[in-house]
């Protein structure tokens, strides 16, 4: 099964798991991994980081609270936000953020969540607006933050947060700091390489993204209709008005627009 085809039976399940879909995206982009090989890297992370309390605390790592263990993931030893390629498409390829031990908010987040699953922690994403922060089930009064060495963050430092990046004139709403959905989590994973091939220039990878989040689930309309635009301006029609042709289903509202572009 290909890269694509995985990350589509990633994606419609209720609930994608996070470790699955960042791997999925890895494989899209280096033929020189693949899902079990990262999955078992994420398992040896986690057992070892359990193992090290253990033997250093005498305790178990599920009875610290979810500051602590986002300290211990996230602090001077652990995993830290790049800072001098933040828009590097590395971060947020699963592999890399593994071997670099770098990553960017939302990539670090995940990895915070699916290593904390393994640990007994019950994390969740929560995407703001320019920002990603990582919450606990049940822990209302704190958010961590992986980017900046998993400090915690109250309620009033995000928004303080927002804006110093957004500006006093934009207004902060409590519905920033809900959980993110993992299908949008992912598809803001995919919509940062988006945005870094776009940058370098690399329309073959750009190309990957576009399929890849045309099987999202609530997203495949956008995405077609970018890949279309794509193909065609690299002289590739025919396959351009195949994605049209696809669009006739995803977009009915827009039949005979997609009708004339196919033909076109």
């Amino acid at each position: 099964m290909d890269a694509v085809a995985r990350f589509a039976q990633i994606c419609v399940q209720e609930s994608p798991r996070l470790d699955l879909g960042l791997a999925a995206i890895a494989c899209a982009f280096q033929s020189k991994v693949t899902e079990v090989q990262l999955i078992a890297r994420l398992d040896e992370l986690a057992e070892g980081l359990a193992a090290k309390y253990r033997l250093e605390m005498g305790q178990d790592i599920s009875w610290l609270s979810g500051a602590e263990f986002s300290r211990a993931l996230f602090g001077a030893d652990g995993f830290q936000g790049d800072q001098l390629e933040y828009s590097s498409p590395l971060n947020s390829l699963l592999n890399e953020m593994l071997d670099r031990r770098r990553g960017i908010p939302i990539t670090l987040t995940i990895l915070g969540i699916e290593i904390g699953r393994r640990c007994g922690f019950n994390f969740f994403g929560i995407g703001m607006p320019g920002h990603f922060l990582m919450g606990e089930v049940g822990n209302s009064r704190q958010f961590f933050d992986p980017f900046e060495a998993g400090r915690v963050v109250s309620a009033q430092e995000a928004r303080e947060l927002f804006h110093a990046m957004h500006g006093q004139q934009h207004r902060f709403e409590e519905v920033f700091l809900a959980p993110s959905e993992p299908r949008q989590i992912l598809m803001r994973v995919l919509n940062n390489l988006h945005a870094a091939f776009v940058n370098q220039g690399d329309p073959e990878n750009l190309e990957r993204v576009l399929n890849l989040q045309s099987v999202i689930p609530g997203y495949a309309k956008e995405a077609l209709g970018q890949l279309a635009g794509l193909l065609a301006t690299q002289g590739r029609f025919t396959d351009a008005a195949k994605i049209h042709d696809r669009l006739r289903t995803e977009d009915p509202a827009n039949l005979q627009g997609h009708e004339r572009a196919a033909q076109q």
